[in-house]
């Protein structure tokens, strides 16, 4: 698979994301249902806690891509859900990091929700990833 970068203006690379990721000749896409910060039991974690879940989702996200056979790395696009965008650019700087340590450069989209399926729930994460 070959994978492109667009940026007409470099202003999202400082907050850690690609504007366009292009693949071409990919054999294979995987759909990620939204992760949040729950264990393996499926009960949420910290709740109202957004650093803690958005870093958990992380980790639950990069747990389903290596049962898939995938890496953060093969990510190419995010939706990043949150019940408050001021939270999240608060707690945006350790998502960040781990998403880079792990090679992510995704295309990616913020939508502030009224709320989420679980109560507590602050934040989910949704994926694409091709190979």
């Amino acid at each position: 698979m070959e994978r492109r970068a667009i940026n007409p203006s470099p202003w999202s690379l400082s907050f850690g994301f690609q504007q366009a990721v292009e693949t071409t000749n990919a054999t294979r896409t995987l759909y990620c249902s939204g992760q949040l910060a729950a264990n393996v039991e499926g009960a949420l974690q910290a709740p109202g806690d957004m650093d803690r879940q958005l870093l958990m989702s992380w980790e639950n996200l990069e747990t389903l891509l290596r049962e898939s056979g995938y890496r953060a790395s093969d990510v190419t696009r995010l939706t990043i859900y949150v019940t408050d965008v001021d939270q999240f650019m608060a707690a945006y700087d350790p998502l960040a990091k781990r998403m880079a340590a792990s090679g992510a450069q995704t295309a990616m989209t913020l939508v502030g929700v009224a709320r989420l399926a679980f109560e507590g729930q602050v934040c989910e994460i949704e994926a694409i990833a091709t190979k």
